[in-house]
């Protein structure tokens, strides 16, 4: 399970300010991940991958500042990413993209077993 927050907060430059120009929409996570998604094509890409990736970018889309992914949405997403026949952003923008979905793994501890006494 991964749970991104802060979705909708704008990504910076190494300087620390929010990527877009002045008067533009700034970039963000959520707005990465929707290009990414509804652009996804190519060899061997199936119709089930299609509405997959649009099913997944609406999710995200509608989402206000944090996203659930399970396991499966996020190695799907990944799998986008890496298959785009030319990358849509630099490793400024991507960077900052991949770092925050790898840090939002939700690392969910086995049940211990408790065992009463007699």
């Amino acid at each position: 399970m991964f749970n991104v927050q802060n979705a909708a907060e704008p990504l910076t430059t190494f300087e620390g300010k929010p990527l877009g120009g002045e008067g533009e929409e700034k970039l963000t996570l959520k707005k990465v991940l929707v290009t990414y998604l509804g652009m996804y094509q190519g060899k061997g890409v199936t119709g089930e991958d299609l509405i997959r990736a649009y099913d997944l970018g609406v999710k995200i889309y509608n989402a206000e500042n944090s996203l659930e992914l399970d396991d499966d949405q996020f190695r799907f997403i990944k799998k986008v990413i890496e298959s785009a026949q030319q990358p849509m952003y630099t490793a400024l923008v991507m960077g900052q993209v991949l770092k925050k979905l790898e840090e939002s793994k939700v690392v969910v501890e086995p049940a211990t077993k408790v065992v009463e006494e007699s």
